[in-house]
């Protein structure tokens, strides 16, 4: 199977407005299947994890997989890179002990999330292109502190999210607008999207953390 693998890192600019971009090929050109990335919409695949309240996001990209678990009240912040193999199966077991196991099948992802804490979660996330739907969250442009935040919405507009300073986790604040100020410090909120479709390609952000190869893109929250 032959894949593009070519790192897409793409923009659209707080009026929404669209640019063309060709720097890739969603389609396995041998055999004529269609990628993942071309089967899960642009808002990616929304759920939530059994026995708690959080809520889940995957978005893929062609080698790499995005993951974020957020509750905030209930102290829940993970973030998984994952390797995306041919099989589109996530497999990743973190040293802190967090970790995904999930495959895709019946056009969802069913599996179980290892959290932090030491409980195991199982959950199924479907594929959701409702509107303001999908994962959202800061990139950091100055890591001279170690923040993370991010919030999942899903197609009935329930949002979860969560800020972590340090190694401390906090709720965040509902998103009402395209940035937020932890700290201090003003972020700008991105949608993470798949790299399909009519972008513009930019330079990342300094995130401390550069995504693998082929990965999905941030992309401005419009507000």
């Amino acid at each position: 199977m032959k894949k593009n693998s070519t790192l897409l890192i793409c923009l659209i600019t707080a009026n929404m407005l669209f640019f063309q971009c060709k720097l890739f090929n969603a389609d396995d050109s041998d055999s004529g299947e269609v990628h993942l990335v071309n089967k899960q919409g642009d808002k990616g695949f929304i759920g939530t994890l059994e026995d708690t309240a959080a809520s889940i996001a995957i978005v893929t990209g062609f080698d790499v997989a995005w993951v974020l678990v957020v509750n905030g009240n209930d102290m829940i912040f993970e973030w998984f890179e994952v390797d995306l193999p041919e099989d589109y199966e996530l497999n990743l077991q973190t040293a802190e002990g967090s970790g995904i196991n999930a495959k895709y099948q019946n056009e969802q992802y069913v599996g179980s999330i290892s959290l932090s804490s030491g409980s195991t979660h199982q959950f199924t996330a479907s594929v959701n292109n409702s509107e303001g739907a999908g994962m959202f969250l800061i990139l950091k442009e100055d890591c001279t502190q170690d923040v993370e935040a991010g919030w999942v919405i899903d197609g009935s507009g329930l949002q979860r999210g969560a800020i972590k300073i340090n190694s401390r986790i906090v709720d965040a604040p509902k998103l009402t607008a395209d940035k937020v100020t932890i700290d201090g410090t003003e972020y700008p909120i991105y949608r993470a999207g798949p790299p399909k479709g009519n972008y513009t390609p930019v330079a990342f952000p300094d995130v401390c953390k550069t995504p693998a190869p082929a990965g999905p893109v941030p992309i401005p929250y419009p507000g």
